[in-house]
């Protein structure tokens, strides 16, 4: 009789799946790391709203939904989206880490800021 080694990973251990909440997490804090913020957005007495308003220095606003790999818009969702598409914004659907870093590079890979001592002086 052989006895089994101390640690032997099985195909019955659980993995960590990826969630919403797990991207919702990361659109927030690589925000945070590049300077901006991040903020929830509910709209009052009607369903469909991006899950969040992105605001990062010297960038145009960004509307961001957030899904789980396995999620998908709702036909409401859907709807919305193509409302605010019609007043030329856009609403950035992101399914995975991957898709955060294509949205906002990480501050290493971000476009370099200036110092103040590198930018010319307002006039």
């Amino acid at each position: 009789m052989t006895t089994p080694a101390p640690y032997a990973p099985t195909t019955t251990a659980r993995q960590r799946v990826l969630r919403e909440r797990d991207v919702l997490r990361a659109v927030t804090e690589r925000a945070r790391a590049l300077g901006g913020l991040a903020r929830r957005i509910a709209y009052i007495g009607r369903a469909g709203a991006p899950d969040l308003l992105v605001l990062l220095p010297r960038r145009q606003p960004l509307l961001v939904e957030v899904k789980a790999p396995d999620g998908r818009l709702s036909p409401i969702q859907a709807a919305e989206h193509a409302d605010i598409a019609l007043t030329g914004h856009q609403v950035h659907v992101v399914w995975s880490l991957e898709d955060v870093d294509r949205l906002m590079p990480p501050p290493d890979r971000a476009t370099p800021r200036h110092t103040a001592q590198e930018t010319e002086p307002c006039r």
